[in-house]
């Protein structure tokens, strides 16, 4: 097979838009799990692979792994004001 006859290799594009959902220190998020169970606390920390939560009246932090989460709620007003 010449140059010619192969056939064109496909480019991979990078999206060009920012990620859908940002955490922020401070932001109270009410996170469901895969078992349906809920959970509200503020974000302490994050990273790729999990979310620390502080919960209202404990003194312990929460470390959640984002493989285990369904879904993320937040205030979409909260997120308007912190940015």
């Amino acid at each position: 097979m010449t140059e010619e006859q192969k056939s064109p290799t496909k480019k991979k594009y990078a999206p060009a838009y920012e990620k859908p959902y940002q955490f922020r220190k401070g932001q109270e998020v009410k996170i469901a799990f895969l078992d349906g169970k809920t959970i509200t606390g503020t974000v302490y920390q994050f990273s790729k692979y999990h979310i620390v939560l502080e919960l209202e009246g404990k003194s312990e932090l929460i470390t959640v792994f984002k493989h285990a989460m369904k879904y993320i709620i937040s205030k979409k007003q909260e997120i308007a004001e912190k940015e």
